[in-house]
């Protein structure tokens, strides 16, 4: 009902726009086409005439100014009605703009360990950035969380890697472990399934880092910005011991 109501309204206000400048052109014709013919009449007559002339025209300029005031009195009042916002609109509109003017986004920690440069992984795929920028963690603990409020993307049958997309379009993947596919699976537990919406902070996968390691496997988990081209600049914040959801990669 509130739509049909300021859809209406915003009909209306436009009609009355176009009444109202139609009805500008009208007066500013019929004042040209008056003081046309006064002039005619009055060129060239004596004093009386060009006192008739001064007369006609400051009564048209009073009569134009007093109409041409009127209609503009009616027009602001239009106009103000049919921009007004309601409250409810007004606040999507902001939250709207808020995201267009958002300097940037941040990934918070997963894993509680310690951080590292990518450039210290020992796999050339994630050293190299092939699959994009980010950093690493040497884990402390088994557990992984949300690195910010998105939709699992991506959950591997071998739940060694999952996917995350924030609602601002960023992507990052989490790579628990190098070559550890190779596992199929074994020491890993997912918590989450492949489309759920999780909460930052929110439990994603619980892995046995020692099994994983007692089995021949390095743990260190890339963290990975995987559409870092959609961005200028994909830089660390922290290096070291990091808790879960400290700050950790910046993207601008």
């Amino acid at each position: 009902c509130d739509l049909h109501d300021r859809a209406l309204a915003h009909s209306v206000g436009n009609q009355m726009s176009g009444l109202i400048n139609f009805l500008k052109f009208i007066i500013q014709m019929f004042y040209n086409r008056q003081r046309e013919l006064v002039l005619r009449k009055c060129i060239g007559s004596d004093i009386k005439g060009l006192f008739a002339l001064l007369f006609a025209e400051i009564f048209w300029m009073l009569s134009v100014a007093f109409l041409l005031s009127w209609i503009l009195f009616k027009e602001e009042n239009v106009q103000a009605a049919d921009t007004s916002v309601p409250a409810a609109d007004a606040s999507v509109q902001t939250a709207a703009g808020s995201v267009k003017t958002e300097e940037g986004h941040t990934v918070y920690c997963p894993i509680k360990g310690e951080v590292i440069e990518l450039k210290d992984v020992k796999d050339e795929t994630f050293a190299g950035e092939v699959l994009g920028k980010g950093a690493a963690i040497l884990p402390s603990e088994g557990k992984v969380y949300a690195p910010f409020a998105g939709k699992i993307e991506t959950l591997f049958d071998t739940k060694h890697a999952i996917g995350i997309a924030g609602g601002d379009g960023m992507e990052v993947l989490i790579h628990i472990g190098i070559n550890t596919v190779e596992l199929g699976g074994k020491f890993y537990e997912a918590h989450v399934k492949e489309g759920e919406e999780v909460r930052a902070g929110q439990l994603l996968i619980t892995f046995d880092k020692e099994q994983i390691q007692d089995a021949g496997y390095d743990i260190t988990t890339p963290v990975i910005v995987t559409n870092t081209f959609d961005y200028e600049e994909v830089s660390m914040l922290k290096t070291g011991q990091a808790d879960v959801l400290d700050k950790i990669i910046a993207v601008r």
